[in-house]
């Protein structure tokens, strides 16, 4: 299974891409094993940009897609699947 993943403002600037694909041999994957993957591969920057530590879920200040919706937690994966990773914009 292989899935595309997109970097957006700070998460581009901590991965130091702005997409890459991951493959899996393992099919039964959901959103939550794909951000344990990266927290490993990207270290304590990105896991504590994406996640609050006080409640294990995505900042308020985060957006994750999954296929251009939002993507939850415990939601599958499947192959061929983008995941989005971006800030909350604001501005006036």
């Amino acid at each position: 299974m292989n899935i595309k993943l997109r970097y957006f403002g700070f998460f581009e600037d901590i991965t130091g891409r702005k997409e890459e694909s991951l493959g899996f041999t393992k099919d039964n994957l959901c959103v939550g094993d794909v951000i344990y993957i990266l927290s490993e591969k990207y270290g304590t920057p990105f896991i504590n940009t994406l996640i609050n530590p006080n409640t294990n879920q995505i900042r308020e200040g985060c957006i994750l897609l999954l296929n251009d919706t939002k993507g939850y937690w415990g939601e599958q994966i499947n192959d061929g699947d983008v995941i989005s990773m971006l800030p909350v914009l604001a501005g006036g």
